[in-house]
């Protein structure tokens, strides 16, 4: 897989010509347009070749877990502008293919469930002429485990070296000539799902701590850093004499499984492919830089008195930026949108830090609730999967993800830095399979020990006879 260079700046452009303002939103051309929706025309120089296919008007038989949110087949003067582009980026791919989509089995599915939608994707026949699954992500690695999923690398009319398919997607998840599930462009959930550092912008001017977007474009904004920057803000806001979730801090990580994100940050990568292509446990996991993030991570949250972590012992603390009590904090963009976004903070948005200045680009992962797709096996035809992947991943790109960055700019953040962050860390995404198969429990070491200020070669100990135990069976499906 050749590594695509995109001009940073040039994505910036694109993504900026395609967004617009005061809640309007892009349409697809000879899509039907409701009287208050203006649209405009984008030229980005689009190198992309539809797959020449007709499926002749017929129906395209989707399975999707019940918290989906990507299929959008119909709208009201009440859809959000987010819900109305979804449905015309998915009327540009009926018009583009000659199909109509249709959703024929919806099952639940999220964490707990996904077992259970496994097993009704057991049950499916070539009578029910399911054409594609759209499942929770944790689903997909139990799907593949047993066998139900097509090759997509089987597949014609998917271009993996196109612009709109993630480099790190096929980088750790095509194994031996075999990929059995994607995301990425095609799912407003890929953008929704990723982890952001926010910052509240009036405070930060407030304790003076400079241009924020320049330490990032120097390569200067690391775990470090944001230490430095959050150590001396806190406020015993109660006056308990304690550090708890009320209080003013530098930096706030509310929820402790957003911890994943620094992880990503620092480009430390659980499940990584071997000379033979298959998979193989990351030996710095356990080793002189996995050692050393962990130790990084735990100094800058449990030696800081700017920060506050959520442990066993403290409470989540997830309003504290949007309550004006946090300087920085992790958060999904979905949080932003639904939340932040309507709150009187002023807001900046940055990568997550790296490890140190020498790494080379940021990084960040996916919150789980993301939609993962898959080929069932029984598929009718399963070119035509393909050729619906291709075409849902391009026009994401196109069409839907311009609008989601518009939604994160809303109100108050309107500064074209901020598109720019965004558009780092989307490049920067690390689809580690050691966080799709969430069965080897690997992707919650750095989690649970960073929380826990734990010894990161005691904890590996402790737990290491379960990943390597587990690393052959996975290995199988891709033999």
């Amino acid at each position: 897989m050749c590594k695509r260079i995109i001009s940073l700046t040039m994505c910036a452009i694109m993504l900026l010509s395609a967004i617009v303002i005061s809640g309007c939103t892009i349409n697809p051309d000879n899509a039907e347009t409701p009287s208050d929706i203006e649209t405009v025309a984008v030229d980005t120089g689009d190198t992309y070749v539809a797959p020449d296919v007709n499926y002749n008007g017929m129906d395209f038989n989707i399975m999707r877990w019940t918290w989906d949110e990507d299929w959008v087949l119909s709208i009201s003067d009440e859809s959000t502008a987010i819900e109305k582009q979804s449905y015309y980026h998915l009327m540009t791919v009926e018009r583009e293919l000659n199909l109509k989509f249709k959703i024929a089995i919806e099952q639940r599915g999220e964490y707990g469930y996904h077992g259970a939608f496994v097993s009704k994707v057991l049950t499916l026949t070539g009578q029910d002429n399911i054409d594609l699954i759209c499942q929770y992500s944790l689903a997909a690695s139990i799907g593949a485990q047993q066998g139900l999923y097509a090759n997509l690398l089987d597949l014609e009319y998917i271009n993996w070296d196109g612009y709109y398919w993630s480099d790190s997607l096929y980088e750790y998840n095509a194994v031996n000539g075999k990929m059995y599930y994607c995301t990425g462009d095609l799912t407003g959930t890929s953008i929704k799902n990723m982890f952001v550092m926010l910052y509240n912008y009036d405070m930060a001017n407030n304790n003076q701590m400079g241009n924020l977007y320049k330490l990032v474009d120097e390569g200067n904004w690391t775990v470090e850093k944001l230490k430095e920057l959050s150590k001396n803000v806190y406020m015993d806001e109660n006056k308990n004499n304690m550090r708890d979730a009320g209080d003013t801090f530098g930096l706030v990580v509310g929820d402790y499984r957003t911890i994943d994100a620094f992880q990503a940050g620092a480009n430390l990568v659980s499940i990584i492919k071997n000379e033979n292509n298959m998979l193989i446990i990351n030996k710095q996991m356990n080793g002189e830089y996995g050692t050393n993030v962990v130790n990084k991570l735990e100094d800058m949250l449990h030696n800081n008195t700017g920060a506050y972590c959520n442990t066993k012992n403290n409470k989540e603390y997830n309003e504290a930026l949007q309550d004006g009590k946090a300087v920085f904090t992790v958060s999904m963009c979905d949080n932003i949108i639904n939340t932040i976004s309507n709150s009187d903070i002023n807001y900046g948005i940055l990568p997550i830090p790296k490890y140190s200045e020498d790494q080379e680009n940021y990084h960040t992962c996916l919150n789980m609730t993301y939609n993962m797709y898959s080929v069932p096996s029984i598929a009718r035809n399963p070119n035509m999967s393909g050729a619906v992947l291709e075409s849902l991943s391009h026009s994401g790109n196109k069409n839907l993800i311009p609008v989601i960055y518009e939604a994160l700019q809303y109100k108050y953040s309107q500064r074209t830095d901020d598109v720019r962050m965004l558009e780092i860390l989307r490049k920067g995404i690390i689809y580690d399979p050691g966080r799709t198969f969430d069965q080897m429990g690997i992707y919650s070491f750095v989690r649970s020990t960073v929380r826990d200020n734990v010894s990161p070669a005691s904890a590996w100990e402790e737990r290491s006879s379960m990943y390597y135990g587990n690393i052959d069976a996975v290995n199988k499906i891709f033999e």
